[in-house]
């Protein structure tokens, strides 16, 4: 059997860093993200289909198999004669747009699938955070894994469980009219930078809780198709993320943004944990932009709406 799955990255809005412990357990998390057609893929070969592969297990450049091994034991099947694998990647690897999570959700398809089991979308996003998290000792929330599994543009809420609440398509088509996304050519070198949210002061709670209070006009501003308004507030949610955890933003990362903002953005935030990776922006003129922002690496997206595909080649 041959089994392909994939799963989306994704781009959070709003609300960053409060679905992660211990902030979304004490005061409740939200956030705002849609998937992104920067896909993470997965090719589970078992039976006779291991013999047409020809080769030992693949992961993209810069990747690790223990990453995959940790799921496969999970699943009873970490021995070598077990099944192939072969990971691939749209890119996005280490850019914070979740790939981790979106390869941790395919690969938890795939698994499920060649035992004939049958999971729903939300437990596939809680089994692969909890591998990600108890398994390899990553640190993180969970919106990555949700929102690669459900695909869409969504507000999920954190508390003792996670609520998935789906915005209209039309919004995000609305909302991609207006986005720009860039690479800003700096990689993430700190791959434990979400740790600093471990212990909280009280610095970090409030600027957590002031994340959290703009979720609500982010949702307002959304539904009323203002891309103004929605710029500004990513503006403001900027400058606490950056006062929520070390590490976050750097001079050559300020000096982006700033040069952005003089070339016409209203707002714009770096997605993930920080340090590097992806920024995108919200403007009222995209090629004024992108022309002016030329050094960078822009990337032109999509929504993936599907989330989590499994099929059997």
């Amino acid at each position: 059997m041959k089994i392909f799955s994939q799963a989306p990255c994704r781009i959070s809005l709003c609300g960053g860093g409060t679905d992660i412990e211990p902030f979304a357990s004490q005061f409740g998390g939200a956030t705002i993200s849609f998937a992104i057609n920067i896909r993470q893929k997965f090719t589970l070969l078992t039976g006779d289909d291991m013999w047409t592969h020809h080769g030992e297990h693949i992961v993209p450049y810069g990747c690790h198999l223990n990453f995959v091994y940790a799921f496969r034991k999970r699943f009873g099947v970490d021995g070598m004669h077990q099944n192939k694998f072969v990971s691939e990647s749209d890119g996005g690897i280490r850019g914070g747009v979740g790939s981790s999570a979106a390869i941790a959700v395919a690969i938890v398809g795939a698994l499920a699938k060649s035992q004939n089991k049958t999971m729903s979308r939300t437990e596939v996003a809680e089994l692969a955070w909890e591998i990600e998290t108890k398994d390899l000792n990553f640190f993180g929330g969970k919106q990555d894994q949700y929102a690669a599994a459900f695909g869409g543009l969504n507000l999920f809420e954190f508390t003792d469980k996670v609520n998935v609440q789906p915005f209209d398509r039309k919004y995000a088509e609305t909302i991609l009219s207006s986005l720009v996304l860039f690479h800003t050519n700096l990689e993430r070198k700190d791959p434990k930078i979400q740790e600093g949210f471990k212990r909280l002061d009280s610095k970090q709670i409030r600027a957590l809780k002031q994340i959290k209070s703009l979720v609500a006009p982010a949702i307002e501003a959304i539904g009323q198709e203002n891309m103004q308004t929605l710029g500004e507030i990513l503006d403001i949610s900027w400058n606490y993320k950056k006062q929520s955890n070390k590490g976050i933003s750097n001079p050559q990362l300020d000096d982006i943004y700033t040069k952005a903002r003089k070339l016409g953005a209203i707002g714009g935030k770096l997605s993930g944990a920080g340090g590097g990776g992806f920024m995108f922006f919200i403007t009222t003129d995209r090629e004024k932009l992108i022309a002016g922002m030329e050094e960078l690496e822009y990337w032109d997206i999509s929504v993936d709406w599907n989330g989590l595909e499994i099929k059997i080649l």
